[in-house]
């Protein structure tokens, strides 16, 4: 039998259209292939400066609530960690308590669980979940398992979900 999928989970970087823009196209990308996105984490944002963690969040969160596509799949930024240089430098072993510490402090691991506990439990009782397409299905192509969609595509069902046309 065929894997149902959990769904996950997509990590961002810092700023708020790129970061936006990168979250719709993978975001697209997973429905395409039939697997749920709960939502997203960005990281190493800078503390400070026009793009600082607050100024991001504010942002990015917006969005989420007000963007259609991302309500209807119940997608929510699910925290906005602070860039933790000690991360890349040779003992970066001796700082994980710190950064799983900054990361707890940053992250809603309450929300995120409750929403892959939604996820399993649509895809355990048998419910069918709607990923990728709002057209009614009477509209929708049906496409073999076989298909592979193009870059193209792929960017135009991200710009039709919210994210800005690549440069």
């Amino acid at each position: 039998t065929r894997r149902k999928p959990l769904g996950v989970v997509l990590v961002g970087g810092p700023g708020v259209g790129s970061a936006v823009d990168a979250f719709n196209l993978n975001a697209t990308y997973f429905e395409s292939k039939g697997v749920p996105v709960l939502g997203a984490l960005f990281n190493k944002l800078s503390l400070e400066g026009f793009y600082s963690l607050e100024n991001c969040k504010k942002e990015i969160s917006l969005y989420f609530s007000q963007n259609n596509h991302q309500i209807r799949h119940g997608r929510k930024p699910f925290g906005f960690c602070p860039l933790f240089p000690k991360m890349g430098g040779k003992d970066a072993m001796d700082h994980v308590h710190d950064f799983i510490r900054i990361f707890g402090d940053h992250v809603d691991m309450d929300l995120l669980l409750h929403r892959a506990a939604e996820i399993q439990h649509l895809y355990t009782s048998g419910s069918k979940l709607q990923l990728a397409s709002s057209e009614p299905a009477s509209k929708r192509q049906k496409v073999s398992e076989k298909r592979f969609r193009t870059r193209q595509e792929i960017e135009n069902a991200a710009i039709g979900a919210g994210a800005a046309p690549s440069a």
